[in-house]
């Protein structure tokens, strides 16, 4: 049992280990894009990056809107954007201006 816990640790560590907390920010804007593809995407936008260690040029936190939990992480974007509230995102940079979002939270 100990060897499968460890195959299976060590398969799915590295999924994990390129993921990225952000800093506490403000969003500036948020954008909502429909692409040619047929997919949608949701962003989050901040002039000064979010400042991801492995991306810190990243401004904008993004997600596709069929990812699980996007439509809520909008709402919430949106509730933060109204009242000023400081966010925090945690994902994988995609890019050097880009975090793909996995999920946020109020700060």
């Amino acid at each position: 049992m100990k060897k499968y816990i460890l195959i299976f640790s060590l398969l799915i560590l590295p999924l994990f280990a390129h993921a990225e907390t952000t800093v506490s920010q403000t969003i500036d804007r948020i954008q909502i894009q429909g692409h040619a593809s047929g997919g949608t995407y949701y962003y989050f936008y901040n002039a000064t990056g979010w400042g991801a260690a492995s991306c810190p040029n990243s401004v904008y936190a993004y997600m596709k809107s069929d990812d699980p939990g996007a439509k809520e992480m909008l709402q919430l974007g949106i509730e933060a954007k109204k009242i000023g509230a400081k966010v925090k995102f945690h994902g994988d940079c995609a890019g050097s201006a880009y975090v793909r979002v996995n999920y946020m939270y109020f700060e």
